[in-house]
């Protein structure tokens, strides 16, 4: 399998590079953070800029393709006399590929799967996002970091629905920090997840904000010794909101020379706690929260890893009641969990090159893919009938290309998408993607330039029926 980098290698990530289950936290007992606020770092003018394009590359023309026909098409009655598979586009085919597949743009009957209708990038420094959620107007919200020479800041980005990205809120608190999630309350407020260091203290941060880009409050969780005698490794991975409006977090919490323990955390609009619940393996060593997500009933499913003295770590998933009972617990997984979807059916789990489909608890397989055609799976988003990923594929020559792609949920390919940037075929990354009111896909990521700083990307997809 080719690896893909992930970006944070160019802010000086070094342990988030060795373990993609890291957004901007720390993974070891350093913080990541701290190399970055301490290495200077190129700095540029706040930009943004917006490209059109279309799925063309996927799209074969037919001097590029055989003259053999997987399939046959064509309707007499209509008069389209067209052969879906012998890579020339004519009568009722919106493509034609050389193939009669799904899986790609594409699609088996020589139709496209889906259309980009916007792109969009913003830079200010090293720039890095994780998380996206769109509100009922088609505004995305995304989540993610901006190192320069005067440090690490949490971002918030909007974005419009024609692509025009707006850096909404950024951090102006001492110290370095940074948001890996993203959630919007019924209201229209917004809120992060995500962490910060100060004075070798590293701490998970829950904040609400509004949309005029004010804090209504801040939450800080600093382990179980409170910071009154141990320092800890905290941070804030994921944030969800229910139907009724309260938030359910998941945290990892370490002591320094302790193994970290997976928190569950629900509170109310107001950042009251309204109870926790935590998981410390079954050996106390290292257990750590990649995504949370709630399901259609209300329960809270997590997942990322957990690990015993002396073993490699693996997956665990975990379900979790309304009201902080755990209700299923699963750890026989191909390999860690980086991302989760949830439908009324079951779970779909992301990692290192697959995916895996269970029942609601957790108990039974459905199906596993060992050969999705990604190498990381970073974010699920449930779509109708199925979900889509989001995360990079890795390309021989380069270090890796985004990639995009739907499933069925009976694990059949629907479509799939890569983004080369066109500028330097370096690491380019999707992280998340969320559906808007009018049924597109917003997707982020992040992008490199050679000589330059990472970008953050803004890409739209349109969704053919």
């Amino acid at each position: 399998m080719l690896r893909v980098f992930p970006v944070c290698c160019l802010l000086g990530w070094v342990t988030a590079c060795s373990d993609p289950l890291v957004s901007a936290q720390e993974a070891d007992e350093s913080s990541s953070t701290q190399g970055v606020g301490e290495t200077p770092l190129p700095s540029g003018d706040e930009s943004t800029t917006r490209s059109d394009s279309s799925p063309a590359s996927t799209t074969i023309p037919p001097s590029e393709t055989g003259t053999d026909a997987s399939s046959e098409g064509g309707d007499s009655s209509t008069g389209d006399t067209s052969v879906c598979g012998d890579g020339i586009i004519d009568g009722q085919e919106t493509c034609d590929d050389g193939n009669a597949e799904d899986g790609d743009a594409c699609r088996a009957d020589c139709r496209l799967a889906f259309e980009i209708l916007d792109m969009s990038q913003f830079h200010v420094g090293n720039d890095l996002v994780f998380e996206v959620a769109v509100d009922p107007r088609g505004t995305a919200w995304a989540a993610g970091v901006s190192a320069t020479e005067s440090g690490v800041d949490a971002i918030v980005l909007s974005v419009t629905p024609d692509g025009q990205i707006d850096p909404f809120w950024h951090s102006v608190t001492p110290g370095d920090d940074d948001f890996s999630s993203v959630a919007l309350l019924p209201g229209g407020d917004i809120v992060t997840a995500g962490g910060f260091t100060e004075d070798g203290d590293r701490d998970g941060r829950l904040m609400r904000l509004t949309t005029p880009g004010q804090v209504s409050w801040i939450h800080d969780y600093d382990g179980p010794d409170d910071g009154d005698s141990v320092a800890t490794r905290d941070y804030a991975h994921d944030v969800a909101v229910n139907g009724a409006g309260e938030l359910l977090v998941a945290y990892s919490s370490r002591e320094i020379g302790e193994g970290s323990d997976i928190r569950i955390s629900k509170y109310d609009e107001a950042g009251g706690e309204l109870w926790s619940w935590t998981y410390a393996g079954t050996a106390h060593d290292d257990d750590a929260p990649a995504k949370l997500v709630i399901a259609p009933d209300g329960d809270v499913v997590f997942g990322g890893y957990s690990q015993e003295a002396g073993e490699p770590r693996g997956g665990v998933l975990g379900r979790v009641s309304d009201d902080g009972e755990l209700r299923a617990l699963q750890t026989s997984l191909p390999d860690r969990v980086f991302a989760l979807g949830v439908d009324a059916d079951g779970v779909v789990a992301v990692g290192e090159g697959w995916i895996e489909r269970r029942s609601r608890d957790l108990q039974d397989v459905v199906y596993t893919d060992l050969n999705p055609g990604f190498d990381y799976g970073f974010g699920v988003t449930p779509i109708a009938g199925g979900f889509v990923i989001s995360g990079g594929v890795g390309v021989t020559g380069e270090q890796s290309n985004a990639f995009v792609g739907a499933w069925g949920n009976d694990g059949s390919p629907w479509w799939s998408d890569t983004y080369d940037n066109p500028e330097a075929s370096l690491n380019d990354v999707a992280r998340d993607s969320a559906l808007a009111p009018d049924g597109s896909l917003v997707v982020v990521g992040t992008t490199l330039e050679i000589g330059a700083s990472s970008n953050i990307f803004v890409r739209r997809y349109g969704l053919f029926d």
